[in-house]
């Protein structure tokens, strides 16, 4: 919200907010899962999706990789989790990592959506907090859809510049 109304700064500090939040409750899932004969599983790997996306906004991209990578690990059968993981690289400029990993799940279900229409719903909620690269429009092309009217707008606005 306040990203959209222009004020980036206090945006920013509430996604610091919300990550550490994330952390907190990503090391109380592992403690958890840790007593329950101390394999980690699922609890913890939800909790690391959840750090991973919410360090994308506060632009920590290495701290999402890591994140997304050990809850992949912990949990491969998440698919949601790739889309932070994918996200991660193609913000680190690890763009053929990141192209292998928006494409191999093209056409599956996940969280009761298709892929691609979970990474056009990311890409849009990126977009609005004022993360942008310019990869987004090659994989929302690759996947078959139709980048949100405000990618549009922010595409026109940087052709007419």
């Amino acid at each position: 919200m306040l990203a959209a109304q222009g004020d980036r700064a206090g945006a920013l500090t509430n996604w610091r907010k919300t990550l550490a939040i994330a952390e907190t409750l990503a090391a109380t899932a592992e403690e958890a899962e840790g007593k329950n004969g101390g394999k980690l599983g699922p609890q913890t790997a939800g909790a690391l999706g959840n750090v991973a996306w919410h360090a994308l906004f506060v632009r920590e991209f290495q701290k999402a990789l890591a994140a997304a990578e050990r809850a992949h690990a912990l949990a491969p059968e998440f698919v949601w989790i790739d889309s932070n993981r994918a996200h991660a690289l193609m913000f680190l400029q690890r763009a053929r990592e990141a192209r292998v990993v928006y494409l191999v799940h093209k056409g599956k279900i996940s969280g009761g959506k298709r892929w691609e229409e979970t990474i056009a719903g990311d890409f849009d909620r990126l977009r609005k907090s004022g993360l942008a690269h310019p990869m987004m429009a090659e994989i929302e092309r690759t996947l078959g859809v139709t980048p949100s009217p405000s990618a549009k707008q922010a595409a026109g606005r940087r052709a007419g510049r």
